[in-house]
């Protein structure tokens, strides 16, 4: 088995667009899966649970202050779950007759392959290959060559959408390329420390000590306009997240500050502390504010 996923053992001879960016690999898997729609039957992938991260490779926050997390597939090939299933053993270097088969139940997930065909070879315009040739010259050839998914768990890869000349028909019957998700750059690679996430998490420190001042100052500036815009409105975490998110976008504020102004605003001890000045009642049993009238909120600026 060692050398299946190496780029130069694909065998002679699909996925939407992807949006660009950071992802830290969360967890690693080989699985058996199907599209939804069921276009086509249950295939094995390499399957990744990611996170999405900023530019300082600190996790970006949805409009409702939740981390951005995502499941990205690597196909084996649309017929592979006739030649391998997912398998579990104890060691990358197992001997691969040790391997547990895991079957071909949709969902399973294993760390490696059992083959059930000793000679075959993934097609070079699987998914898998298309991302394994991204990473050749990026990692070290041993993790290419070898089956063992937990190698990929920690690293953190910028990535793309790699679009080919090859075609496939949409649901409105017009033919659309097909685009594949691949590594445009590696930051931390798969038997790496942390020494670079360290590195970038002090130059990030470093930066939101610098942005302290300005994410204060704007997250006061939202809470002015929500006391008007929301007087008399009770919000929880959640909905004061959304609203704040919501005003950010509007007033095209930094995209760099969101995080710092929605992290501050629901700061609990930096709610209570403000109360007076914005003009809202904290209920912390609650987990709620109530924005009073807008004469209150006037008179408390």
């Amino acid at each position: 088995m060692r050398g299946l996923f190496n780029p130069k053992n694909a065998a002679p001879d699909t996925g939407g667009q992807f949006k660009e960016g950071f992802v830290r690999v969360d967890d690693s898997t080989l699985a058996v899966v199907q599209d939804a729609g069921a276009r086509r039957g249950p295939y094995v992938a390499l399957k990744w649970a990611v996170t999405r991260l900023d530019e300082d490779q600190n996790p970006l926050e949805g409009s409702e202050g939740d981390t951005i997390q995502e499941t990205l597939l690597f196909s084996l090939g649309g017929k592979s779950l006739a030649c391998c299933h997912p398998g579990q053993v104890e060691s990358p270097d197992d001997n691969e007759e040790t391997v547990e088969d895991l079957g071909a139940t949709i969902g399973v997930e294993g760390n490696t392959l059992r083959l059930l065909d000793k000679s075959w070879q993934i097609h070079p315009k699987s998914g898998l290959m298309h991302l394994m040739v991204s990473l050749d010259g990026k990692v070290k050839e041993a993790y290419t060559d070898r089956v063992w998914a937990p190698d990929w768990k920690g690293c953190v890869f910028y990535m793309k959408s790699l679009v080919t000349d090859d075609t496939i028909k949409g649901d409105d019957g017009k033919d659309r390329p097909i685009t594949y998700k691949v590594v445009d750059r590696v930051v931390r690679g798969p038997g790496e420390g942390k020494s670079k996430e360290q590195a970038k998490a002090k130059t990030a420190t470093g930066t939101a000590k610098k942005g302290a001042g300005e994410a204060e100052e704007m997250a006061g500036k939202v809470m002015t306009r929500l006391a008007t815009d929301q007087k008399g409105a009770t919000l929880t975490v959640k909905s004061l997240g959304v609203a704040v998110g919501q005003l950010l976008n509007k007033h095209r504020v930094d995209s760099k500050l969101h995080v710092p102004i929605i992290t501050l605003i629901k700061d609990v001890a930096w709610v209570q502390r403000n109360q007076a000045k914005f003009g809202y009642q904290l209920d912390t049993t609650e987990g709620t504010i109530t924005f009073g009238p807008e004469e209150d909120v006037l008179a408390g600026l």
